[in-house]
C-alpha cells in the first residue's frame, strides 16, 4: 500500500480534457480605426494644440464645404482643448448634414 500511494503522490494526475477547466474567452480585438480616432478625440480634449492642429481640420474635412461651428474654450483651462460634450455637438451636428 506504502508503494502504491507513493507513486500516485509522485505521478501526475492526468485530467480528462472533458475534466479540464474551460480556456478563458478570447478578448475580442478592437479595429485599429477606432483605437486611432478614440485616441485623437482624448488627446484633443486634453490639449488644444492638438486639437487646433490634428482633430479640427479631420472633424473639418468631414463637414464637407459647409461651415462648422468652432466650439468655444474652455474657461480658465487655456491649454485643455474642447469639452467631450462639446466634440460630441459637433459630431452630431456633422452627421445631420445631407
Amino acid at each position: 500500500r506504502a508503494l502504491r500511494w507513493a507513486r500516485g503522490a509522485v505521478a501526475p494526475s492526468v485530467i480528462s480534457p472533458l475534466d479540464a477547466p474551460a480556456p478563458p474567452p478570447a478578448v475580442p480585438e478592437l479595429d485599429a480605426r477606432f483605437l486611432a480616432l478614440r485616441d485623437d478625440v482624448i488627446y484633443g480634449t486634453r490639449s488644444r494644440r492638438y486639437f487646433e492642429v490634428i482633430l479640427w481640420p479631420r472633424l473639418h474635412a468631414l463637414a464637407g464645404t459647409e461651415m462648422l461651428p468652432r466650439p468655444a474654450d474652455r474657461r480658465g483651462l487655456r491649454r485643455r482643448g474642447p469639452s467631450l460634450r462639446a466634440i460630441e455637438e459637433l459630431v452630431a451636428e456633422i452627421e445631420k448634414r445631407p
